[in-house]
């Protein structure tokens, strides 16, 4: 296990908060767990603006920065598939700490676990470090919880021999 600390800037609608957390990654022969410091985001609609005459389909800025955010901490943080498994299927285990709205009386976070899952393979496919494609995931479990401490997204990947 290393740890290592990751000063982290996280931005909701409401604030923007600073915080300092620790981050503790491990590695095995084929197997990578590793904890992201981010609030975890669930994957939009594409929104579509019409320019002109013509129609442009896009993504929310703030789901694109998020998962710029989260590819960049991929690299920085030195997270790579094993030797020889960059193309190998994986099976990834999710679990998405949410943070609790002040005044929800809800028993677990509002949306979608897949949509969940969608951003962070996405943040994944852009780092460019975990696996070719995100079509390699092949065994997908997805768990979200209201975050008993800072919010953020723990991670397992298996890569398959």
């Amino acid at each position: 296990m290393t740890p290592s600390r990751w000063p982290v800037a996280t931005t909701t609608r409401r604030s923007t908060r600073t915080t300092t957390l620790t981050t503790t990654t491990s590695k095995s022969a084929n197997a990578l767990s590793a904890v992201l410091p981010f609030d975890p985001v669930p994957s939009p609609r594409p929104r579509v603006a019409v320019r002109g005459k013509f129609p442009t389909v896009y993504m929310p800025t703030d789901y694109m920065d998020w998962k710029k955010a989260v590819a960049a901490y991929v690299q920085d943080a030195g997270l790579s598939a094993p030797e020889g498994l960059f193309e190998a299927p994986v099976a990834l285990d999710l679990v998405c700490h949410v943070e609790r709205p002040k005044t929800s009386k809800l028993l677990y976070p509002k949306p979608d676990a897949d949509n969940y899952a969608k951003s962070v393979m996405d943040a994944f496919n852009d780092s460019g470090r975990l696996w070719k494609d995100d079509c390699q995931v092949h065994d997908l479990r997805v768990r979200k919880r209201w975050a008993e401490g800072e919010p953020g997204v723990s991670f397992t990947l298996t890569y398959e021999t």
